[in-house]
């Protein structure tokens, strides 16, 4: 017989709605209530998606629907304090969206509580579970491309909002190798803010991996006609992801070879529930 879970959501914005549908797809979790600092907005949001109760403070939420599971889904200047108090409150198992945090030490601080308290705590890099990431991780692995020794990385709108994704994302590709150095520039000369937080105009970084691959990542360089598709370059090819598919370029076959990506059954919902079980870790 299955546990049943006792979720709640906290943050009724967009990204909200995603993590609502994510858990509904689940058979043994209840979402049973959800808060926002907004009163209007955590009455509507339940209103609208039928979630039982609403909250406008989520200590009190969390305490009173003995809850085994939140989603964070409020802006990145919260996740700390909010993951630290849950932490303490019992929750099991913790979601909270990207990016992690503002600072190195709210993330040791949002790491140490959950350590302390036996809490899982996962940041939600969607990003991968997607097919495509899925499949290049794989033929990565298996080196169709040989030795992998730059991914280059081109995103928009902030180095914390999309930037973040794609710096995970070539840790993922490559099996989770620590850095060894990272090299960056950042420019800001406007008042330019992304979800409450200051963001750089334009930015870029090359990072070292301990294999010897680097990564380079550019948010919001000014030429928009070099290509946006991620692209890793091996010494026996070349590896480009893009929606649902991966293309290769390699001495096997004349010309670009094109794979489509399987769907996946696992999502970053169901690995939460199978990681507080024990049967695995969250990826």
């Amino acid at each position: 017989m299955h546990t049943q879970y006792r979720v709640g959501i906290i943050g009724c914005g967009r990204v909200a709605k995603m993590h609502l549908m994510g858990w509904r797809a689940l058979k043994n979790v209840d979402v049973v209530a959800a808060a926002d600092i907004n009163k209007e907005v955590a009455e509507n949001f339940c209103k609208q998606y039928n979630v039982p109760k609403s909250y406008t403070d989520y200590k009190e939420m969390i305490t009173r629907e003995d809850l085994d599971i939140i989603s964070i889904c409020t802006w990145p200047s919260s996740h700390a304090e909010i993951t630290i108090e849950a932490a303490k409150l019992g929750v099991k198992g913790i979601l909270c969206e990207k990016p992690m945090c503002l600072s190195l030490a709210e993330a040791d601080a949002m790491i140490r509580a959950c350590e302390e308290n036996g809490v899982k705590l996962a940041i939600g890099h969607q990003h991968r579970f997607d097919p495509q990431n899925v499949l290049a991780r794989e033929l990565v692995k298996e080196e169709v491309i040989g030795k992998p020794y730059l991914i280059v990385c081109r995103t928009r709108d902030g180095l914390l909002n999309n930037g973040t994704h794609y710096i995970d994302l070539m840790r993922y590709w490559l099996g989770d190798p620590k850095t060894e150095w990272v090299i960056g520039q950042v420019e800001r000369k406007t008042d330019r803010f992304e979800r409450g937080s200051p963001i750089e105009d334009l930015c870029m970084g090359l990072i070292c991996f301990e294999n010897g691959t680097r990564g380079l990542i550019e948010v919001d360089l000014p030429d928009d006609r070099i290509p946006w598709e991620p692209t890793i370059y091996g010494s026996n090819g070349v590896m480009i992801i893009t929606q649902g598919k991966v293309l290769i370029l390699n001495d096997k076959e004349k010309g670009w070879q094109i794979i489509e990506a399987p769907p996946q059954k696992d999502t970053e919902f169901s690995e939460m529930i199978d990681w507080i079980e024990g049967r695995r870790e969250h990826r």
